[in-house]
């Protein structure tokens, strides 16, 4: 009977709500003292009352339905735009209603709309504005969302430290949870939630992604680091904000006294973890500023526009260097040295060692190129060439992968070549040869700039390790040298190998006349001989100086030039094939030399390898 009364009355209701609300307020409370259990009454005598805005009216109906209803589904599309509106930072209506409500039951709406929500992420975003309008909620539900993200984010397909989970762990639960005084973790928990944080702000630093988010991820894991060790009580620092290289050298004081007092007591375990997780957090964050600021692009894709610099091994020779990058000087060594200072505490200490080796396994570092090659400059700036040399060649087996940028496989090529540079033999001459003609086959013609480079370095009391721009205009010079001294130390060239004095004989244009006493050289090696193998690089050879004396050679019959398939030709059309091919290039004089050089060396690079070699060489 009530049923029908209800429709009856609803029906009436609506009709006097169009055209007389007061009539409508009275006629309304009639009919809920006759069908006091009808919802749909009760939420048209809310709706009247939102339209007017009355604001105490509609707090008090909303408070009585959701005591009286809160199971009904009809309701909560009345209370989920409600705690929506909540959730935005413009005023409304139904953000005041809401909070004219008492704390218990805004609370249970929360709750009750995060519950009934088909989105998960929908539910944690509700869960949050829980906990943020009622800390002391952070105890029980934000301990159970962080479980349940923990376990959404093993079942996810994103293994990445970036993943929607994680980040809603990391940037908003995390920071909630350790607000609350009495949150009842342990501390062991706290580092767990740590380690996944350090993982995550590197990786979200060190992506391609350049959004603003990463851009401030350090600054964000530092204060969560510190609420964290608030929470797990930790010494407090000396300073309230304090500079990289304050908290490395704070660290190194805790450490020294920790090893000076230990007693076995919790507080040196605490002392320990402070340490530890301090030290990869810092460690990691100057390690990718550093490489930064060696390259603005190295986490996104190449620019060939953007400047980038490289370590340049002190045992390599280095032409002439122009200072001046004071900023980028400053902010090198402050990067670099804090971040070796903290690898060698964390690698001084057995268990810190240990441990650190296992974090490492577990984010698998050694997949991180950028960290890689910074471990590379470590080794590099202490000349430990062999461990650097290591580092790279592993690195240099994933440089096909697409995601490596083109100044990721220049930088690695261009170590492998200065490091096998630095400690010279057969076999690293050749290694050496090879990854510089590697590096020099990735820049076209227009990278190749005669412009003025300004150099870094990173300085310490006892020595200076320069940086150079990762250009040919700068590095060019460098592979010359090293190529032209290993040639000639080479035994093919000692034994007047055809292919090994043609090789230094197109590399001394470089930097003519400098280099024309080691021309000097080849042109009597060749005079002595009986023939000469001219074909395979007479192209690359544009010097008049040079090309004369060929010519005074050939004029002499000093020597015999081969050039292609010619053994069988008289010696009229010999003749004049050879006189050809040096008028030809004679006319192409004006061509730049680098552009020649570096043609040269991008297209004959097993050729130059082969003439480091002891063995004999097969050539078409």
């Amino acid at each position: 009977m009530e049923v029908a009364h209800d429709t009856w009355l609803l029906k009436e209701a609506k009709t006097l709500v169009e055209t007389n609300i007061w009539k409508a307020r009275n006629f309304l409370i009639t009919a809920k003292s006759l069908c006091p259990q009808s919802l749909k009454l009760r939420l048209l005598e809310y709706k009247l009352e939102l339209s007017e805005e009355n604001l105490q009216s509609c707090s008090k109906l909303l408070k009585e339905m959701f005591d009286d209803f809160a199971g009904k589904s009809e309701l909560w599309v009345e209370v989920i735009p409600l705690v929506q509106d909540v959730q935005k930072s413009k005023s409304s209506i139904q953000k005041a209603i809401f909070k004219s409500l008492p704390s218990k039951t805004q609370q249970k709406m929360i709750a009750n709309c995060a519950e009934f929500n088909p989105s998960f992420m929908a539910q944690c975003q509700l869960y949050l504005l829980l906990i943020d309008q009622f800390p002391d909620t952070a105890a029980t539900c934000g301990l159970s969302l962080a479980e349940r993200l923990v376990q959404k984010e093993k079942e996810t397909e994103d293994a990445t430290a970036c993943n929607q989970y994680r980040t809603l762990l990391i940037r908003q639960l995390l920071p909630m949870i350790c607000k609350s005084k009495e949150i009842g973790v342990s501390n062991k928990q706290f580092y767990k939630w740590l380690q996944k944080s350090i993982e995550h702000y590197t990786c979200s630093y060190t992506s391609a992604d350049s959004s603003s988010n990463n851009k401030r991820s350090w600054k964000e894991l530092t204060r969560l680091r510190v609420m964290i060790g608030q929470q797990c009580a930790w010494k407090p620092a000396p300073k309230l904000t304090m500079t990289s290289r304050e908290s490395v050298t704070h660290l190194r004081e805790l450490y020294d006294q920790y090893c000076t007092n230990k007693d076995g007591k919790d507080g040196d375990s605490i002392t320990r973890k402070q340490v530890f997780y301090s030290s990869i957090a810092l460690l990691l964050e100057n390690a990718s500023k550093y490489m930064k600021t060696l390259d603005s692009a190295m986490y996104i894709d190449h620019a060939s526009d953007t400047p980038a610099y490289i370590i340049l091994p002190n045992a390599v020779k280095s032409p002439e260097r122009i200072d001046g990058d004071i900023p980028r000087n400053s902010k090198l060594n402050e990067y670099f040295f804090v971040a070796s200072d903290c690898l060698n505490l964390l690698n001084n200490d057995d268990i810190f060692e240990k441990d650190f080796s296992l974090l490492a396994r577990r984010w698998k570092i050694d997949k991180w190129t950028w960290y890689q090659l910074f471990l590379a400059n470590v080794a590099i700036y202490e000349e430990e060439y062999q461990l650097a040399l290591g580092i790279l060649s592993d690195l240099s087996q994933r440089l096909n992968d697409d995601s490596c940028t083109i100044q990721y496989r220049q930088r690695v090529y261009c170590h492998l070549a200065m490091v096998n540079f630095s400690f010279m033999s057969t076999e690293n001459a050749q290694s050496g040869c090879d990854h510089a003609c590697q590096f020099i086959s990735m820049f076209s013609k227009r990278d190749i700039s005669n412009e003025k480079q300004v150099y870094c370095s990173l300085k310490t009391k006892t020595s200076i390790t320069q940086i150079y721009p990762l250009s040919l205009t700068c590095i060019l010079p460098i592979f010359i040298d090293n190529f032209l001294l290993s040639m000639k130390d080479s035994p093919k060239y000692a034994n007047g190998d055809d292919y090994a004095l043609g090789h230094v004989l197109v590399l001394s244009q470089h930097d003519w006349p400098n280099r024309r006493h080691e021309t000097r050289e080849v042109m009597n090696e060749i005079r002595a001989k009986e023939t000469f193998q001219l074909s395979k690089f007479i192209h690359h050879i544009t010097n008049i100086e040079i090309l004369e004396e060929l010519a005074n050679i050939h004029n002499n019959q000093s020597c015999r030039f081969l050039i292609g398939e010619d053994r069988n030709v008289n010696p009229t059309q010999h003749t004049e094939q050879v006189i050809s091919v040096l008028v030809d290039c004679t006319n192409r004089h004006y061509q730049p030399v680098n552009h020649i050089i570096v043609d040269y060396l991008s297209t004959n690079r097993e050729l130059i390898v082969q003439s480091l070699s002891t063995e004999e060489m097969m050539i078409d």
